[in-house]
């Protein structure tokens, strides 16, 4: 997902306990969208509602090559424009992957 403040991130839909659901419909500029109560996955957990249109199916580390950096509006199909992970996050960013890759593990058990 594509958190504001972060580069694409792996993260999982959860429940939101205030709001009673995973997901809901918000209006924004005259147009309803849903967005979905998303979980970072690592170290550092932080929970977001993300829009739907931020949100793409892990399938593993190797997707995050060919993702959009959203940061650039108008570049983003520019090839020049490849998401990447700023050195801050970087050891983080690879403690949500590991963790990551186990939940997709877990799922083809």
């Amino acid at each position: 997902a594509k958190f504001s403040r972060r580069p694409w991130w792996p993260s999982r839909i959860c429940y939101d306990p205030i709001l009673d659901t995973h997901s809901k419909m918000k209006a924004s500029n005259r147009r309803q969208h849903r967005e979905y109560h998303l979980e970072m996955l690592g170290t550092a957990s932080e929970k977001a509602w993300v829009s739907g249109k931020s949100i793409i199916p892990y399938e593993g580390k190797h997707q995050f090559e060919d993702l959009p950096d959203l940061k650039r509006k108008g570049r983003q199909k520019e090839k020049s424009c490849k998401h990447k992970i700023p050195q801050r996050f970087l050891a983080t960013w690879q403690v949500s992957i590991a963790y990551a890759e186990d939940f997709l593990s877990q799922g083809k058990k």
